[in-house]
């Protein structure tokens, strides 16, 4: 985050102090914290004694986060030697503006990790034969099972490939906007991915659902095997903590949304262009992954694509709207750059 922000004025010292904890804050802080307080209060209500923010897919996060705090300190090594109020304040000031920006994304991990054993107290029963009926009706078929005769180990292998993709996207984007030092922008990015992901969570709690690689596990004939094919598969299912993920298709929606980020922001750091153009075939693949691999129903990747409509949507005018209440001065989002030739 560069001081220009705070020069700029954004920080505007007036208002009533909840005013200015709220400007502080941000959104996506306040309704993460409103979150977490509801997550509680259910573990409460429905004898959920396993909440804890010590889990150690939690921590691990945390610790990462953690070294990347330590080496954006250490860049500054020379303001910390010299040893003066002026610069250790500034060392400081940058330490807290990263926290702050990067929280919200921890706190996602902290929100999903707790959230398994509430989807199985909340809601028993799955809902896989009604989606999986869904599927049905769209096309005649079930997909999972028409997709068989184009399965071979390279394009297993791909699909696998494309799959894993789904961590680097968000990274990517965060981590370009970032770069840049617009607060503003990466809050309206990550405001984006916590509204997905917290859409996400309340729709495995409502719809929960466990998808064709367990429902439809007796039905199928051909196998999935390849170089990498097997080892992703048990990759991933060692680090999903919530068995009853598929709808919406978190997969799709946040690579959706990361695409959609890609287009608008593709003027707005160098190369944009070009990563968006290699990207789009590399997110259709992700897409087409989702039922090929048999993680998810067809219905669940439609309702990804709405929900990632829904928070590239929301999320900039939202931001447009409460920073123009906070400081008087609505602040440039995504799709005031991707207005510009």
């Amino acid at each position: 985050m560069k001081d220009s922000d705070k020069k700029s004025g954004i920080f505007k010292k007036s208002g009533s102090m909840i005013e200015k904890i709220s400007f502080y804050l941000g959104p996506d802080l306040i309704f993460l914290f409103f979150l977490i307080l509801v997550l509680i209060v259910l573990s409460i209500v429905y004898g959920n004694k396993k909440f804890s923010p010590l889990k150690k897919s939690v921590i691990v996060p945390f610790i990462v986060f953690g070294g990347l705090l330590l080496f954006g300190v250490m860049t500054r090594i020379r303001l910390l030697i010299s040893g003066t109020r002026e610069n250790l304040k500034e060392v400081v000031n940058f330490a807290l503006r990263m926290a702050r920006d990067w929280f919200p994304l921890l706190l996602i991990i902290l929100i999903y990790e707790n959230l398994h054993d509430l989807t199985d107290l909340i809601h028993p029963d799955t809902l896989d034969r009604e989606l999986r009926n869904l599927d049905r009706a769209i096309f005649g078929v079930d997909p999972a099972l028409f997709l068989e005769r184009f399965i071979t180990p390279w394009l297993n292998d791909y699909m696998t490939f494309a799959y894993g993709l789904y961590f680097f996207y968000p990274a990517t984007i965060l981590g370009l906007i970032y770069a840049r030092g617009d607060i503003f922008k990466f809050r309206e990015v990550a405001l984006a991915f916590v509204i997905c992901v917290v859409s996400g969570f309340i729709g495995y709690v409502t719809v929960p659902a466990v998808g064709p690689r367990y429902f439809m596990a007796d039905e199928f004939t051909v196998s999935l095997k390849g170089y990498i094919t097997e080892t992703g598969a048990k990759a991933w299912n060692s680090i999903e903590s919530v068995k009853r993920d598929c709808f919406p298709s978190l997969h799709t929606a946040v690579s959706t949304i990361t695409l959609v980020y890609f287009y608008r922001f593709r003027n707005f750091y160098r190369g944009g262009k070009m990563l968006f153009i290699v990207s789009i075939p590399l997110v259709v693949s992700l897409w087409i992954s989702t039922v090929y691999l048999r993680y998810h129903w067809v219905v669940d990747v439609i309702a990804g694509w709405i929900l990632a409509m829904i928070c590239v949507t929301v999320s900039p005018r939202f931001i447009k709207w409460y920073y123009y209440k906070k400081t008087g001065n609505p602040p440039e989002v995504s799709i005031d750059i991707s207005r510009r030739k």
